[in-house]
């Protein structure tokens, strides 16, 4: 007799996605980041999904919160395909309370460099799983 195994398929993603449209390269805006906010980003080896797609990263730590600055755009292609427009991803794991993550955008949208940010709704974004990368 055959058994069969289902597996459950569970979208409960960890980590939330701010998107960030500026004109500067990574670094310098890495740069404007750390001198306005007191934060650290450093450029770690760039986040690799496969041997094609790799993507220039910083991190930075703050206790047990992780902040990941990816650039959408590879000598190969995009991150998201479909947006094309945004310039950078940071990625925050673990998730932010609602509070702390407004307070991050305020702080964030004083950066003189940051033309635009706002949070990627992962439940809708089919590519959600491009962010989940083995550290």
């Amino acid at each position: 007799m055959k058994e069969i195994h289902l597996l459950e398929q569970t979208n409960d993603l960890e980590f939330c996605i701010l998107a960030i449209n500026s004109h500067i390269k990574g670094y310098k805006l890495c740069w404007h980041i750390n001198r306005m906010l007191n934060m650290s980003f450093k450029r770690e080896d760039s986040t690799v999904l496969s041997e094609k797609d790799q993507f220039t990263s910083f991190v930075h730590y703050e206790g047990e919160q992780k902040f990941v600055l990816i650039e959408n755009k590879s000598k190969k292609g995009f991150l998201l395909s479909k947006k094309r427009a945004i310039n950078f991803f940071i990625k925050v794991e673990p998730m932010f309370s609602l509070k702390e993550k407004e307070e991050f955008i305020v702080n964030l949208n004083r950066v003189s460099k940051i033309l635009l940010i706002f949070e990627i709704d992962l439940s809708k974004e089919k590519q959600a799983h491009r962010f989940i990368f083995n550290d």
